[in-house]
């Protein structure tokens, strides 16, 4: 674990120690990023978690990375982040576990949350399906700026009939 005054990054951790700590760090009020890499965090995890996280109210950046999160991990952040008010900036990427099985519940979470701002989902294995749902969310919400995607997904996103209005917020890695 390494610590600032308002960001906790953990690495290489167990299930057990994250939970025991983002019990402990989203309680602190002055948290503003969390940053977990190369940790494995199960639904249960964040399922324990997830009262204190549509609740907090200090924290802005969420990144789960480097083969830390799966679906069911990934589905049930979304529906703790559905009423969050205050994460603008949600990292997901370089997590091949992440499928599209998850853009559902993804989708949902940018129809009904209107304070995410940035989502990084490139570096997973979505496919085209999920994708699509994706981008077919993007139609109605207007907060998010950036969705950031794999590359191999620009050709599909540009020959939707609704591209147009949607380019300026797609990003291809």
């Amino acid at each position: 674990m390494d610590s600032h005054q308002d960001m906790i990054y953990l690495y290489h951790l167990s299930p057990d120690i994250v939970y025991l700590m983002m019990s402990q760090v989203l309680d602190i009020r002055t948290i503003k990023r969390i940053s977990i890499y190369h940790t494995k965090i199960t639904k249960d995890v964040i399922l324990l978690v997830s009262h204190t996280i549509t609740n907090n109210t200090s924290l802005e950046v969420l990144a789960i990375s480097i083969n830390s999160i799966n679906d069911d991990g990934v589905i049930a952040l979304a529906q703790s982040l559905i009423n969050n008010k205050t994460i603008t900036f949600l990292y997901l990427g370089d997590n091949p576990d992440i499928t599209s099985t998850s853009a559902q519940s993804l989708a949902e979470l940018l129809l009904y949350n209107h304070t995410l701002s940035y989502l990084y989902l490139h570096h997973t294995n979505i496919d085209t399906d999920g994708v699509l749902v994706l981008m077919e969310s993007l139609r109605t919400n207007n907060t998010l700026r950036i969705l950031y995607l794999d590359k191999n997904h620009e050709q599909t996103c540009s020959s939707l009939p609704y591209y147009k209005t949607i380019e300026n917020r797609l990003s291809f890695v």
